[in-house]
């Protein structure tokens, strides 16, 4: 959490009470997304760059359509505006199911970045961190021995 929702975290649940009545039938207070936007004074391309979705993701979750939103969607908006899932409505409903979120860039793939090291030109193995060949020493041994 950016300290930007850390700050909207306090609006939010100090100011959203007094703006919007209290929304469904259960003892749960339950917003719709954009009117709790609204109240935080952000728009979707901040909650797209604050939750890394997919632009029509964060749409579809505010308006609803005919896939539920999946859960872990479902926390990364909430958490962005500083809620809870059970405080936000979900038009289309929320779902265990199917495959992670989507994001806006596709996935990052990081490598660490190959450092040639040193090979013994006969044997082909890797050097020792003290530069030696452990079988080009054992044969200096050897010859060593023989010639004495």
């Amino acid at each position: 959490m950016s300290a930007k929702s850390a700050d909207l975290f306090y609006f939010a649940h100090f100011h959203l009470e007094e703006v919007v009545p209290l929304i469904g039938t259960d003892d749960t207070e339950r917003y719709p997304i954009a009117v709790a936007m609204g109240v935080l004074g952000v728009d979707v391309p901040w909650l797209v760059q604050e939750t890394g979705l997919n632009h029509n993701v964060v749409r579809r979750a505010m308006m609803g359509g005919k896939k539920r939103i999946k859960y872990d969607t479902a926390y990364l908006i909430a958490d962005a505006l500083g809620m809870g899932i059970e405080e936000l409505q979900w038009p289309s409903g929320l779902t265990h199911l199917g495959r992670p979120p989507l994001t806006g860039t596709g996935t990052l793939s990081y490598s660490v970045p190959s450092v040639p090291r040193p090979s013994c030109p006969e044997h082909f193995i890797l050097l020792s961190s003290a530069g030696n060949c452990s079988y080009c020493e054992q044969q200096a041994a050897e010859l060593a021995v023989m010639n004495v």
